[in-house]
C-alpha cells in the first residue's frame, strides 16, 4: 500500500500547480512533547472550530493535497466526525485528524533522524515559498484557515512564522513526570 500511495502521489504531483487566491487565512500549529495531549488538542480544534484540517484520507495525498481535499469533500462531505480516540497519536476513521508527516518531511527534506534534529536556521535549499503556496492553496480549497499538528513547527518556528499567513503556535504542555510515566506505560502496553 505504501508503495502504491507513493506512485500515486508522484503522478498526481506533476499536475498539482495552482496559484493561491491571495486571501489571508489563519494557520494554527499545535506541538508539544509526545503524550502531552497534542492529539486531543488537535481533535478538539478540528471538531470545534471552523478550520480546515488534514484528515486520514487527505493525508494519503501528501504530494497532491488539493486532490486529497477534493476527494475527501466529495466522498465524506462537509460533516466532520471524531471519536476523540487515538492510538499513540494516530486517529481512526477517514475523518480523523492526521499529522501529515510525509508532507512536512517532503518540504523540509527530512530523510533520516539527523534531518529531524535541525533547529533554528534550516538548510538553505528548502523551498519555503513553495510550501507556503501549497498550504495557502489548501486553505483556499477549504475556504478557511487551517490547523496542523506538527513538531516541525517548533524546529523552525521563525521560518514557519514568516512563511504562513497569520500563524498561531499552540504549545501543549504537560508535567514532564506525567509525560515520562505516560510514555513508559505506552511502551509497556
Amino acid at each position: 500500500l505504501e508503495e502504491l500511495l507513493k506512485e500515486m502521489n508522484d503522478v498526481l504531483a506533476k499536475g498539482h500547480e495552482v496559484e493561491p487566491s491571495g486571501t489571508n487565512y489563519p494557520t494554527l500549529f499545535i506541538f508539544g512533547l509526545p503524550r502531552s495531549g497534542t492529539t486531543l488538542t488537535y481533535q478538539l480544534l478540528a471538531q470545534c472550530l471552523d478550520l480546515g484540517y488534514v484528515n486520514n484520507l487527505i493525508a494519503r495525498f501528501w504530494l497532491a493535497p488539493l486532490h486529497g481535499i477534493a476527494l475527501a469533500q466529495a466522498v465524506l462531505g462537509s460533516e466532520d466526525e471524531t471519536d476523540f480516540q487515538s492510538d499513540y497519536g494516530k486517529t481512526s476513521g477517514a475523518h480523523g485528524p492526521h499529522e501529515f508527516a510525509y508532507f512536512w518531511q517532503h518540504w523540509l527534506k527530512v530523510g533520516d533522524i539527523e534531518d529531524m534534529l535541525v533547529f533554528g536556521d534550516p538548510r538553505p535549499d528548502l523551498d519555503w515559498e513553495g510550501m507556503g503556496k501549497v498550504v495557502r492553496c489548501m486553505q483556499d480549497a477549504f475556504g478557511k484557515g487551517m490547523v496542523f499538528k506538527t513538531g516541525y513547527a517548533a524546529n523552525h518556528i521563525k521560518k514557519f512564522s514568516e512563511t504562513f499567513s497569520s500563524p498561531l503556535f499552540i504549545y501543549v504542555e504537560r508535567d514532564p513526570a506525567d509525560v515520562a510515566a505516560s510514555i513508559f506505560q505506552a511502551r509497556k502496553s
